[in-house]
């Protein structure tokens, strides 16, 4: 998969397009902010990046966004989704080649523990939640 950088002014036709292959990714983020619609308006808002495979029929999309973690620059990407038959290692060289651009040498995410087994990782940081 190539991704397909959408255009902040066309996002309100794309995003209806591919919410539901979102939807999955945003739910397993269970302990973050992020709905649907709050995604939504941070991509027209042109805070966050919205990617997708085919700007006519999309099947597979990503959102990312821009940020300084520890004084540098990091291209995250917070939601990925599609129908699973997206070259998601394909994909991942085309977002260092796109944050390259921008002068960003550092890709990163939240990605499920079976994400590992396909790319190439280095674990910055695990999230606990305290029962007792």
């Amino acid at each position: 998969m190539i991704p397909q950088l959408v255009h902040q002014l066309a996002v309100d036709v794309t995003y209806p397009k591919i919410v539901r292959y979102l939807i999955p990714a945003i739910e397993h983020g269970r302990c973050s902010e992020w709905t649907p619609d709050s995604i939504y308006q941070e991509l027209i808002a042109g805070r966050q990046l919205l990617f997708v495979d085919d700007y006519h029929d999309p099947k597979n999309a990503l959102v990312a966004r821009f940020a300084t973690w520890g004084g540098e620059r990091v291209l995250y990407l917070a939601f990925m989704g599609g129908e699973g038959n997206a070259d998601w290692r394909q994909a991942m060289k085309h977002m260092k080649q796109f944050a390259s651009r921008y002068g960003v040498s550092r890709v990163t995410g939240h990605f499920r523990d079976g994400w590992s087994k396909h790319f190439k990782m280095k674990k910055l940081i695990t999230l606990y939640e305290i029962e007792e």
